[in-house]
């Protein structure tokens, strides 16, 4: 992966996921210490409604729609510290040398 740094100065890596979904790791602005972001960046939204056709993909407005609420909020990417991080490169590890995580 290219690191290329944001606006901002920081360091980014860009990818997609096996379903083509645009991913990347980062680091943060956070001043309190260290942190990356880590995630998909698109924010799609797949609702499931049963016996209507099963899963669709949905805007924002739709989603909220469909829930019955007035507004939905996406987390779609990770906000990871050094010590988290740390404990997914095990699993990572893990999946990478047998294909899963135990």
């Amino acid at each position: 992966m290219k690191i290329t740094k944001t606006g901002r100065g920081f360091a980014k890596a860009e990818f997609t996921d096996n379903n083509g979904v645009p991913c990347s790791i980062q680091e943060s602005s956070s001043a309190e210490k260290p942190h990356i972001w880590l995630g998909c960046q698109s924010g799609e939204i797949h609702t499931f409604i049963p016996y209507d056709g099963g899963w669709k993909h949905r805007t924002l407005e739709q989603a909220a729609q469909d829930l019955g609420v007035q507004d939905v909020l996406v987390d779609d990417r990770m906000h990871l510290t050094q010590k988290q991080a740390a404990k997914l490169i095990p699993l990572l590890q893990k999946f990478v040398d047998t294909g899963g995580l135990e």
